[in-house]
């Protein structure tokens, strides 16, 4: 990868302008927030990976077709605390650089990211994330499309379509009141999502109240 001197690709020095849609409130889509060239080189990236590095997923005893990899944080279900993960690629660092602009955080308050792999048929079921996460959470969408679908009691769903390249920020009542779902996907999918921790952690383990 062609890098320059701070160690980022030469493809990651700018942020174009896009139109934001806010669907509902405190959710924010931005429709190709990442060049084409930039995608490939995030899907060089990640093709590139080898097969043993992705998380087998289990899901009530099943293994889902969605795997993942944790960068900078572990999030353990089972035990609703947090370990220590590989640090984040540099090619990941711009990304989360070009992320938190858009976000309007600084770079360093993004400290976990999750690596999805949705292969053809898989998604994933209506969810809050764990509290232990705060706001905003940032997804990029690369490769397939997919659907992602909001629902709160008492409202109307919304379901937006998440096209290749786009990005969305959650904060607010999306972040904390509406649940979010992926369908079963049509063709292979990477998400990159970016998430805040709600308090500082310490070097090993932090084990929420």
């Amino acid at each position: 990868m062609n890098m320059d001197q701070n160690g980022q690709g030469m493809l990651w020095g700018s942020c174009p302008v896009r139109v934001a849609h806010e669907p509902i409130p405190g959710l924010r889509y931005v429709p190709q927030f990442l060049s084409e060239e930039e995608s490939a080189e995030l899907l060089q990236f990640l093709e590139g990976l080898e097969e043993h590095d992705w998380q087998r997923i289990r899901l009530r005893g099943m293994v889902a077709k969605r795997t993942m990899l944790c960068f900078g944080w572990n999030y353990v279900t089972t035990s609703k605390s947090l370990t220590p993960a590989a640090e984040m690629p540099t090619i990941l660092l711009a990304l989360r650089n070009r992320c938190a602009t858009a976000a309007a955080v600084v770079p360093e308050a993004l400290k976990q990211v999750i690596v999805s792999r949705y292969s053809e048929g898989a998604g994933i079921g209506a969810h809050i994330d764990a509290p232990v996460f705060g706001e905003p959470v940032v997804g990029v969408s690369l490769l397939g499309p997919a659907s992602m679908k909001f629902e709160r009691e008492g409202s109307e769903p919304v379901t937006i379509v998440l096209e290749p390249r786009s990005l969305y920020v959650m904060t607010g009542e999306a972040r904390w009141k509406w649940k979010h779902s992926i369908p079963p996907v049509k063709s292979l999918r990477y998400a990159i999502t970016f998430r805040t921790l709600r308090v500082a952690c310490p070097q090993f383990m932090y084990q929420p109240l």
